[in-house]
């Protein structure tokens, strides 16, 4: 008689749990219609798993099978989430990072020494996120070895540009930098994350690129010397800038909430390179960055927005897409080199920024 009864009450239990999914997917399938979800390839119940961060940035979410299947986002499946296409509000609003990344890597040049400059930018920037932090509150914990991966690519980054800042001019090493690190996202991207691109959008970026890195191969001051080490130092920065940008377009998705990522981010990140400098240089570097606080304040405000606005970009994109519309941002450099550095604009370079703007004509295109 109790095996009777046990098996009726499964039952029961059963058709109660089959009932209650039925409600929770049509109450969410009308909520998800309201907000203009329902284009999306997505059914509700693997949205809502989307936008919690269950899958951990790892399940395909494309494949319902799988996604459903994988409830605890351990296969390393893809990191696309149904992210195909990058809208005109999003476009925009990266290519308005872009203006705001190229202005703060115009204070690197100014004045002190560059890698102090990046260290009064990146403290600054923490400084203005610590606040912020309070508001947002911490990222979930499954988001924390991202955020620690990327601090250790930041650091790479900011010595790797500051090096090749001191040997050679903005206009020669930011493109160089930031041209490659688009084409190699794409390729981490898409060979290991399972990003989705069709090929007219992996022709874009691969225009884009080209674009970029001839800015910096034909747009040299006559007479300047060619640096090798300052090259190999801009390449290092790339793909520096290429590890970050992956890990923090993953970290974003998996924390679910890439404004308290960003966050906790920036106020971190501004640790270890001060650390580094104060232990390298000591208070003398302290006494050099004194006088240039509001400049670094700028730069460090213009940092915040740029990389925040991409960062939460990246959750909504894909990763490629948002990471080289940003790197537009050597069209921003070009005419901040020219009307403040005082730099040339020659001719070549202003076939690569025409080749820069028809690459992000074809992704909108897309």
């Amino acid at each position: 008689m109790r095996l009777g009864i046990t098996a009726n009450a499964h039952g029961d239990l059963a058709a109660l749990e089959a009932l209650l999914a039925k409600l929770y997917n049509l109450a969410l399938d009308r909520v998800f219609k309201l907000e203009n979800c329902a284009s999306s390839s997505l059914r509700p119940a693997e949205t809502v798993r989307h936008l919690r961060g269950e899958h951990l940035g790892w399940v395909r979410l494309a494949d319902p099978i799988g996604a459903m299947a994988d409830r605890d986002g351990t296969a390393l499946a893809g990191i696309n989430a149904g992210r195909h296409s990058m809208s005109l509000g999003i476009f925009f609003t990266v290519l308005a990072a872009a203006a705001m990344h190229a202005g703060w890597n115009a204070f690197v040049k100014l004045r002190i020494e560059p890698l102090l400059a990046m260290t009064l930018i990146s403290l600054t920037a923490g400084l203005f996120a610590l606040p912020l932090l309070v508001v947002t509150g911490l990222p979930r914990v499954e988001a924390w070895p991202w955020l620690a991966g990327s601090l250790m690519f930041h650091l790479g980054y900011y010595i790797g540009l500051a090096e090749a800042y001191r040997r050679a001019e903005m206009s020669q090493i930011y493109p160089l930098a930031r041209g490659s690190a688009p084409l190699l996202t794409a390729a981490v991207s898409v060979a290991f994350f399972g990003e989705h691109l069709v090929p007219l959008q992996i022709a874009a970026i691969a225009l884009l690129g080209l674009g970029i890195m001839l800015i910096s191969l034909l747009g040299r001051r006559r007479g300047s010397p060619f640096d090798p080490v300052a090259l190999g130092f801009a390449v290092l920065a790339a793909v520096m800038i290429s590890g970050y940008t992956v890990v923090d377009g993953l970290g974003a998705r998996v924390a679910n909430d890439p404004h308290a990522y960003s966050a906790a981010l920036f106020v971190v990140d501004a640790l270890p390179l001060f650390a580094y400098v104060v232990l390298r240089r000591g208070k003398l570097a302290l006494d050099t960055m004194r006088p240039y606080w509001l400049q670094g304040a700028a730069g460090g405000g213009l940092a915040l927005g740029s990389y925040w606005i991409a960062i939460w970009a990246m959750t909504v994109a894909p990763i490629p897409l948002v990471a080289a519309v940003r790197e537009s941002s050597v069209l921003f450099a070009a005419l901040i080199a020219f009307l403040w550095l005082k730099e040339p604009l020659q001719a070549s370079r202003i076939i690569a920024c025409t080749l820069i703007v028809a690459a992000l004509a074809i992704m909108r295109m897309v």
